[in-house]
């Protein structure tokens, strides 16, 4: 059982969807009520726009189930929709929640046999209580090859657009094309991710990873140092900075590592380059240029996204002694009018902002303290930077006009290089907090600190997966493909949805199409379930049949909240467990801690992930270290190897059976 909340932060709210049936070894509806309760009273939202929506798979079997775990939603005027999926829901008990918090017990209270249903009984929900409205619908078979064009009508005044594609799984190509005719592609990446540089292997290569820290992959893998990366606006390129000899040279490639090419070729250090929002232009760092009287200083540079058109916008003349530090670190704003850099200068970094031409230069941040990297939100309003005013480097969030300067991060060691996300939501920066540089991620509000890489090796330079004009999300469930695009204040007037066919059964496959619109009066988040249907078994980590290698402990009688209250562990590297299943697929139990750290993931012999155990809060217990449920039918044998931190541990292990 997972509750789906309304949050303005969807990282929580995908990952709470996301892991329906793993998180919870059971079904504990007053822990989900809980849960969602405490997500709502953190929300920043008015409490007249917040609501739950309650999504369980199972009968309540964690204890007596307590009334006031929903009556503390109907005391603050929040009401909770539920849905029942399956056969074994307590679907009395799901009509009671709803009845005694204003909600609703969907699909007249009668437990949901078809999970693909759920997208309807989430649009029926958002648009009842955001007062939108459907405002197209249609499903059609498409062939091989074939291309259609949809027009679809967008009223005036409205918050946001939803625009929702469902196809069985193989491959249909969608985009979106506004009255005004700019062109909105969906990312090509299932889950949100960040690019970044670490030594992980003995010098730095770019890295990706999601940002549930999943899927850990090496882009570059060489001897070389590759620094300073960030995401073309599209998604589809990477640009970074690459050691060539005694210089540093700027590259690009593509999102999978592949293609790489040297884009600049100078007699100069060329560094940290970032594409402007429109993707036609690229500007970066250029050190050790010569002035009129032979002194050796650092400017900010733009040229041409194809690397030619190489020109200055700024003339540092000020000597900066051997730091070659002047002018550096640029960012666009979202709009690509402006270009915000940091400025050495009085003795001192100072922070300021010109036109994207160059003209207009000034400081917006020159006080008697040191302040740099800034990075404006996408909206224009806020910027976030770092800053000396308290003694070590901090991260703060000031307006953009200066106002109301507040402290976001204040741990031992340093916190910058903040980077935001493309909705605005979070922000991920880096931070010496428990010794060696490590990623993290915040909300803007300087809540919510959660670690995405473990603190045995360097991380720096990290970008985030841009989000291409619109929050666009794919998600895969039961063999059918969901994407869905939420385009804030869309034009008024005729969009189009482009859609081609490009790998699709020999028969044609059916394709369903839904746009819905919000008006202004409630900012509302619609989410899509990914379910997965079958037979979940849990072993306890105490089972025969998992296999250990020397050096694991047995912990009993934690008082914890682990599975069945002990866990076992291992503090040494390389050391493993092994299980042999029969299934479609299979979860591993862990616990997080900031001291942990990660782990490789094999199944049936070859390594599938690298994951991290390193939480926020100290002995997390059930969490999901690794899952997957895409794994043809038959038996398998996953292996987790012990790659770093202080332990690795099993609690528990999951296996998914049709």
């Amino acid at each position: 059982m997972t509750l789906i909340s309304n949050d303005t932060d969807k990282v929580p709210l995908k990952k709470a969807v996301e892991n329906v049936g793993e998180r919870y070894l059971g079904t504990d509806i007053n822990a989900g009520l809980r849960g969602g309760f405490d997500q709502l009273v953190a929300d920043d939202l008015s409490d007249n726009n917040k609501f739950a929506i309650l999504l369980t798979d199972g009968e309540h079997n964690q204890g007596a189930y307590n009334p006031q775990s929903h009556l503390q939603f109907r005391d603050k005027g929040w009401p909770v929709y539920t849905i029942g999926l399956g056969a074994g829901v307590d679907m009395s008990l799901l009509g009671q929640i709803a009845s005694e918090t204003g909600g609703q017990c969907v699909n007249q209270c009668q437990p949901l046999t078809d999970p693909t249903l759920l997208q309807s009984l989430y649009f029926d929900i958002i648009n009842k209580i955001s007062r939108g409205k459907i405002t197209h619908a249609s499903t059609f078979t498409m062939q091989q090859g074939e291309t259609r064009q949809i027009p679809v009508s967008v009223p005036a005044n409205q918050a946001s657009a939803t625009f929702l594609t469902t196809w069985p799984g193989s491959e249909v190509k969608m985009s979106l094309v506004s009255p005004s005719g700019q062109q909105i592609t969906p990312i090509s990446l299932p889950k949100e991710s960040v690019i970044f540089a670490s030594d992980l292997d003995g010098d730095y290569d770019i890295y990706t990873l999601n940002l549930d820290g999943a899927n850990l992959r090496s882009l570059t893998n060489n001897t070389v140092a590759d620094t300073t990366p960030a995401w073309s606006p599209d998604g589809t390129k990477i640009l970074f900075t690459q050691a060539q000899g005694t210089k540093d040279q700027l590259f690009q490639m593509d999102a999978d590592g592949s293609n790489l090419q040297q884009i600049l070729v100078s007699d100069f250090n060329d560094r940290a380059p970032i594409w402007s929002p429109n993707d036609t232009r690229i500007a970066f760092t250029r050190l050790g240029d010569i002035n009129s009287t032979g002194e050796l200083r650092s400017d900010i540079y733009v040229m041409n996204s194809d690397g030619t058109s190489v020109s200055r916008l700024t003339m540092s003349t000020e000597k900066t002694g051997q730091s070659l530090d002047a002018a550096r670190l640029p960012t666009w704003s979202a709009d690509g009018r402006y270009i915000l850099f940091t400025w050495y200068r009085q003795g001192r970094d100072q922070v300021w902002m010109m036109e994207s031409d160059g003209s207009n230069q000034q400081p917006i941040l020159a006080d008697s303290y040191s302040n740099y990297g800034a990075a404006m939100s996408p909206d224009g309003h806020q910027i976030v930077f770092t800053s000396t005013r308290n003694g070590a480097p901090e991260l703060y969030l000031m307006g953009k006009d200066i106002s109301g300067i507040r402290r976001l991060t204040n741990t031992v060691g340093f916190n910058d290089a903040p980077q935001w996300s493309s909705d605005g939501y979070r922000i991920v920066f880096t931070t010496t907090r428990a010794g060696r540089s490590q990623l993290f991620w915040m909300k803007p509000d300087g809540t919510q600190q959660y670690s995405l890489t473990a603190p045995e090796n360097n991380s720096y330079w990290v970008s985030w997966q841009p989000g291409i004009g619109a929050d666009a999300d794919v998600y895969y469930a039961q063999g059918t493909t969901y994407v869905l695009y939420t385009v804030p204040t869309p034009e008024t007037g005729q969009w189009v949805i482009n859609l081609y066919g490009e790998s699709l059964d020999v028969a044609g496959e059916i394709v369903e199409i839904r746009v819905s619109t919000q008006s202004l009066i409630n900012d509302v988040f619609l989410p899509i379930v990914r379910s997965s249907a079958g037979s979940a078994t849990t072993l306890n980590d105490t089972d025969t049949k998992i296999s250990y290698s020397s050096y694991w402990g047995h912990s009993r009688n934690r008082g914890l909240g682990n599975h069945q209250d002990d866990v076992h562990y291992t503090a040494t590297n390389s050391m493993f467990f092994e299980y042999t299943f029969t299934g479609t697929g299979v979860a591993i139990i862990s616990e997080f801690d900031p001291n942990y750290g990660s782990a490789d993931v094999y199944i049936d012999g070859a390594q599938v992930a690298t994951v991290s155990a390193v939480g926020s809060k100290r002995n997390d217990p059930q969490r999901v270290l690794f899952s997957t449920t895409s794994l043809s039918p038959g038996v398998h044998t996953i292996k987790v190897v012990k790659r770093s931190g202080a332990y690795l541990v099993l609690d528990a292990i999951t296996v998914f059976r049709p």
